[in-house]
């Protein structure tokens, strides 16, 4: 894990970047490849290392923009991918999830289905720490309407 917004000089990255194909970046550019989680990967594919941009898709967009080299490497973004379970947060972006959720369906499509779904426990229990500090008339008043969409 690389914590920051720059990663250029990083001794990791130039690793990375000397083998792009064993690399993918889960980021939305305009060349990403889609990962249809619906379908896991099925054949051999040698992707050792899954690059994940934490943050708000604000946050996340400067990163992409600050760290050029990411481009270098190829992209996928993923597909038909459940509602987020994200009960006290929306996103604007079709299929937009969080960023623990894109990371437990990118290992699901990477291993061929199912396996990571425990990744989601301690991410609901702050969810539902979250409604309980909140209170259940402050969740149901301002977020109860996101899951009926």
């Amino acid at each position: 894990m690389l914590v920051g917004e720059e990663f250029e000089h990083c001794h990791q990255v130039q690793t990375l970047l000397n083998e792009p194909q064993s690399c993918r970046v889960l980021f939305p550019s305009n060349e990403s490849v889609q990962w249809d989680v619906s379908q896991p990967l099925t054949k051999a594919e040698e992707i050792k290392t899954l690059i994940i941009i934490d943050g708000t898709w604000r946050k996340a967009k400067r990163i992409w923009h600050m760290n050029p080299w990411l481009a270098q490497l190829p992209c996928v973004s993923l597909s038909n991918v459940p509602k987020s379970q994200y009960q006290i947060r929306s996103s604007s972006i079709d299929g937009g999830v969080s960023t623990l959720e894109a990371v437990m369906h990118g290992c699901h499509y990477l291993a061929g289905g199912k396996g990571y779904e425990g990744l989601l426990n301690p991410f609901n229990a702050m969810i539902d720490m979250q409604i309980k500090k909140m209170g259940e008339d402050v969740f149901l008043a301002h977020y109860s309407k996101q899951q009926d969409d």
